[in-house]
């Protein structure tokens, strides 16, 4: 077994070191075996079996390395792939709860306006620019303005709350 392993040793060697073909590394390796005497008398007897299996046991080696190396790639992509779906569905689900707490949020705000609208229009004459004000507020001041529209005698009174220190 020890001899077998120095002779694959010299296989390997020629083709790695040398950048040999395969038939002209175990060619190489065979004369240097049989020189060294290691194997010596198998390999005088068997040479052209010796390359033949050699060959072949060095091919089906690289070609299960290389299915390892393609079945890596394959996990790593399938691993990617689901990976990214993951990520993406979590990223929608974020994406749609913030964009339903934002349109909670316009419709909340919205609806305060519009309240906020009706109650003026029946004392006086909106403007735009009271309107543009009101989009610009949150939702608390819009909440706390509606209360003050609902109790303003007059768009003066409502104006003076909003410029007040309460609001």
């Amino acid at each position: 077994l020890l001899e077998y392993m120095q002779y694959v040793d010299k296989v390997r060697y020629y083709k790695e070191e040398k950048k040999m073909d395969l038939p002209d590394a175990v060619e190489c390796a065979i004369d240097d075996c049989v020189k060294e005497g290691i194997l010596e008398e198998f390999l005088r007897k068997n040479r052209a079996e010796v390359l033949d299996v050699s060959i072949f046991e060095y091919n089906a080696e690289e070609e299960i390395r290389k299915y390892k190396i393609a079945q890596q790639e394959l996990w790593r992509e399938q691993g990617l792939k689901a990976g990214m779906e993951e990520g993406l569905k979590a990223g929608m689900e974020e994406g749609l709860k913030a964009g339903m707490e934002a349109g909670r949020i316009d419709g909340a705000k919205q609806k305060c306006i519009s309240l906020i609208l009706m109650f003026l229009k029946e004392v006086g004459e909106v403007s735009e620019s009271l309107e543009e004000m009101l989009k610009a507020q949150d939702e608390e001041k819009l909440d706390k303005l509606v209360k003050k529209a609902s109790k303003a005698e007059s768009l003066e009174q409502f104006m003076s709350y909003v410029q007040s220190a309460e609001c």
